[in-house]
């Protein structure tokens, strides 16, 4: 998401934007989807974010 994503989500100026406020906190994000996802969905989405 950070390098290929930004068309889907912009990750780079979300992160300067939550900087900006100097945050001492910091929270899970969540993914959700209506109707469920498979595996393969699952592992696709967080190889995209480089999460895994």
């Amino acid at each position: 998401m950070w390098e290929q994503g930004a068309h889907i989500y912009p990750a780079r100026t979300q992160l300067d934007y939550k900087q900006k406020w100097a945050p001492d906190t910091v929270l899970p994000e969540y993914i959700a989807f209506q109707h469920g996802a498979s595996l393969p969905a699952l592992v696709h989405f967080f190889r995209a974010c480089n999460a895994v």
